[in-house]
């Protein structure tokens, strides 16, 4: 491999302990790894009238249940 003679931006780095959740209103939330979408949805729709049971998890459908363990977008 060889080497650029430009710095990279690129680097090496341990994983991160902490996954965001965006959401469609582009608020950001962020919480230890394994936090369940629940704890992600109480906070950021706290005010909401409806009651949620699922969402939309990079556009996949996810029970609230589920545990995030990377980035993620939510819809």
């Amino acid at each position: 491999m060889m080497k650029s003679k430009q710095s990279s931006s690129v680097r090496s780095t341990k994983p991160r302990e902490t996954a965001q959740v965006r959401f469609p209103d582009s608020r950001t939330f962020e919480a230890p790894v394994g936090t369940p979408l629940e704890q992600y949805v109480k906070v950021a729709l706290d005010d909401s009238p409806v009651p949620f049971i699922a969402a939309l998890v990079d556009g996949e459908l996810r029970e609230l249940t589920c545990q995030i363990w990377s980035d993620a977008r939510v819809d």
